[in-house]
């Protein structure tokens, strides 16, 4: 696209899709696939992620998924499609997760089956795990009701399966109002936005995967950017894009918080102080500053014929740098790698099999 070899980038930094070589691990998101694979490796029966749309959670159920060691888990991942109902769908969508090719109809028979599954992976030295994208969707009796059936299968006095939901905050508001299900829970995130520091090198780390130099970013245009977005990822690649489109047509070569202000406006992004808004000092123009018409016109865009006036987005005070001279900081990736790489010890023999089916209303 025109717009990126403008600025020297090779390919899109700011694509949404979940690409491996734009993932960025920031310190909020890092910490929390730290608890979360603490609670795996421990092998606890309950792990719930919760995040707002754009927050960077399914990217962070993916890639703790990749991280887990294939000779010591049995780990895979399920996406919860909305309207999806049926008898037994939640648990017939299990089995199939696990290998059982010939689900059976009953309930009771189909417990039997994971049941078996799970043993004989338990037996093989390997832990099961079920990650549940968009758990939020599931029904709170009928879906939570088969979940707590699962939560209760154990062997030799150790749970055989890890599950963890991920999904929208309203999925702990259910959790919470089901208490038997809520003292299931073992391991609870609740992912936050970016902050300002952590945009920045998100930010950065998206440029250069693309070839270009994070300088091109004010400073202040990545204060915008957060602000704006709410420091939710998914957000910050959308402004972040067009912030560029709006700085290339004026044939600037850095983007300004003008040019975040008029993407989020054409976006119909709300941003911090408007609407009349003067509580937030971050991203509102101070009375002290120059008025926008006040500004020199190499650095003020021009106005789009028919178009009509856009709020400014200016620092109330100078931002810090958030990049080094050379603005090609160190790369603030970082990885589980380092964490205890304990899995589950093989269970010698197996004695039998038994399952105590639990009524979902205990």
């Amino acid at each position: 696209m025109e717009h990126l070899r403008h600025f020297g980038l090779a390919q899109d930094p700011f694509q949404n899709d979940p690409l491996a070589r734009l993932y960025f691990a920031s310190r909020e998101h890092a910490d929390a696939e730290r608890r979360l694979l603490r609670g795996v490796r421990q092998g606890k029966s309950l792990a719930v992620l919760l995040g707002e749309h754009g927050s960077g959670k399914s990217t962070i159920a993916r890639h703790l998924l990749d991280s887990l060691e294939e000779e010591k888990f049995e780990a895979s991942m399920m996406v919860i499609l909305q309207g999806e109902t049926g008898s037994n769908w939640f648990l017939t969508r299990i089995a199939r997760q696990l290998g059982i090719d010939e689900p059976t109809a009953e309930r009771g028979g189909l417990v039997t089956q994971i049941f078996s599954r799970l043993v004989e992976v338990r037996d093989e030295g390997r832990h099961s795990v079920m990650l549940v994208d968009g758990a939020h969707q599931l029904r709170v009796r009928e879906d939570l009701g088969e979940l707590k059936a699962l939560l209760h299968l154990e062997h030799d006095e150790r749970h055989l399966l890890t599950v963890v939901l991920v999904g929208l905050p309203e999925l702990g508001e259910r959790i919470a109002a089901d208490s038997a299900l809520a003292q299931r829970v073992e391991v609870r995130v609740a992912l936050s936005g970016l902050d300002v520091s952590s945009t920045g090198e998100y930010v950065a780390h998206r440029v250069r995967a693309a070839g270009g130099d994070p300088r091109i970013f004010e400073p202040a245009a990545v204060a915008a950017l957060c602000g704006a977005a709410r420091g939710l990822p998914r957000i910050v690649n959308t402004l972040a894009d067009n912030a560029l489109f709006e700085a290339h047509l004026v044939g600037r070569r850095t983007v300004s918080p003008m040019d975040v202000a008029r993407a989020a406006q054409d976006l119909g992004i709300s941003t911090p102080g408007a609407a009349g808004d003067a509580t937030s000092p971050s991203i509102v123009r101070s009375a002290e500053s120059p008025a926008p018409s006040a500004l020199p016109e190499t650095s003020r865009p021009a106005a789009r014929p028919g178009s009509a006036p856009r709020a400014a987005i200016e620092p109330e005070a100078e931002v810090a740098p958030i990049f080094d001279s050379s603005g090609l900081a160190a790369d603030p990736f970082r990885g589980p790698g380092d964490l205890p790489d304990d899995g589950p010890p093989k269970e010698e023999e197996i004695d039998g099999l038994f399952v105590d089916l639990i009524d979902e209303e205990r």
